[in-house]
């Protein structure tokens, strides 16, 4: 397992110093921030998708944009033959539809249509695995600037072949524009984004325009029942309930968004518990901690049996002992926990924006300046995270069990 050495936080290495730092780094982590960008990879007239979704298990929507109105269709079935179609009933640029509901893990091949004729070739996706099943989580956060380390990233968490991908906000770099978005998600992310459902969080720069429209626009997620949006949400995926917060709004004791995410944990029965956001609970890199959220939250994750809280953010790597009301439980280091009392914290915010600096403090039990994803693998009794770094070497290992 590698370390970082303790560093300050907000340090900053001047000059000469900075720039050394930099290509020693790089080459340890898979390259640099350069490499040019991707050429489209989307067919003549579309502007970006699919991007796939799954509402619930055994469900699958389809959305794409195209330049020009166009009626939409998704041809489907078990083989490339497909033999069924949902389609809209006018013309549109953004399409999004539904196919019919299917059990857990069966494969779904489709193709789009626009006014009938194909548009693209064949993609194949599976529905999300069921309660019983054993389940695969590509995680990734702070992915949106489209440069060789994002795309190292990338290449990482496909080779997982996840039943489902989770990046943890700042999609879309700087400003979170449809242009940012299609820059630093839509066009390097193309091939997982049409065959793995997509979870998505909205991080800061993704608020910048419009609150997040384009990133809203683009991926097809599942909606909460407190306010009908899709800024907050919970599915399952096999035998985790994943929750996602909007932690650019108010997470405040008396915030509606609380009051949800405290009924929507407490009426789960899956057996791992896992909530994401994008800002900072604990973290010893360069934003630190977010004033407020660990005495606003802690109090929910703690009672409500929360296993593991993922976060990005800051652009390093950093985990937790478990923690409860604010304290380590077990400094061990693990890397097995078994029946933890409490949250394992995760900042994963390596996914390609520029690295900064990460230090330790007293909770915790490992922490890495370096370009990461994470593959969680959960069945019914174990819960397990492998990061692994943009060039593949894994930097850091743990396993609850219950």
């Amino acid at each position: 397992m590698m370390e970082a050495m303790p560093v300050p936080r907000r340090l900053r290495l001047p000059g000469r110093a900075l720039a050394l730092a930099a290509v020693v780094l790089l080459a340890a982590c898979g390259g640099g921030g350069g490499g040019g960008a991707e050429p489209s990879p989307f067919p003549a007239g579309v502007v970006h998708g699919p991007v796939v979704g799954a509402p619930s298990p055994g469900t699958l929507v389809v959305a794409w944009r195209t330049a020009a109105p166009s009626v939409g269709a998704v041809e489907f079935g078990p083989t490339p033959s497909y033999g069924a179609v949902v389609a809209e009933s006018s013309p549109t640029t953004d399409h999004e539809l539904a196919l019919p509901a299917a059990g857990p893990r069966v494969t779904r091949h489709f193709r789009l249509l626009a006014d009938g004729q194909p548009l693209g070739g064949d993609h194949a996706v599976r529905t999300l695995p069921g309660a019983t099943d054993t389940a695969r989580l590509a995680v990734a956060g702070d992915v949106g600037t489209g440069t060789a380390s994002a795309r190292a990233v990338r290449d990482v968490l496909a080779a997982t072949d996840p039943d489902a991908l989770l990046l943890l906000g700042d999609l879309g770099y700087d400003d979170g524009t449809e242009a940012d978005q299609r820059a630093g998600l839509l066009v390097p992310y193309a091939a997982l984004l049409a065959r793995t459902p997509t979870f998505t969080v909205l991080g800061n720069h993704d608020v910048r325009t419009a609150g997040g429209a384009a990133l809203l626009g683009a991926v097809p997620l599942p909606t909460n029942v407190r306010d009908g949006s899709e800024r907050y949400y919970a599915v399952d995926v096999g035998p985790v309930h994943l929750a996602v917060l909007d932690s650019n709004a108010d997470l405040s004791a008396s915030s509606a968004q609380r009051a949800w995410l405290d009924g929507d944990l407490a009426a789960t029965s899956r057996p791992w518990r896992v909530v994401a956001f994008h800002h900072l609970v604990y973290s010893s890199g360069e934003h630190g901690d977010t004033p407020g959220l660990a005495a606003s939250l802690g109090p929910v994750l703690d009672a409500r049996g929360v296993d593991l809280v993922l976060a990005g953010h800051d652009h390093d790597y950093e985990r937790t002992h478990p923690v409860l009301a604010g304290a380590a439980t077990d400094t061990s280091g693990g890397p097995a926990y078994a029946d933890p009392s409490g949250p394992v914290y995760v900042v994963s915010g390596g996914g390609g924006a520029e690295l900064t600096p990460v230090g330790r403090r007293a909770l915790t039990a490992t922490s890495v300046m370096a370009f990461h994803g994470l593959e969680v693998v959960a069945t019914p009794t174990s819960l397990a995270v492998t990061v692994r770094r943009a060039d593949g070497v894994v930097i850091d290992a743990f396993t609850l069990t219950r």
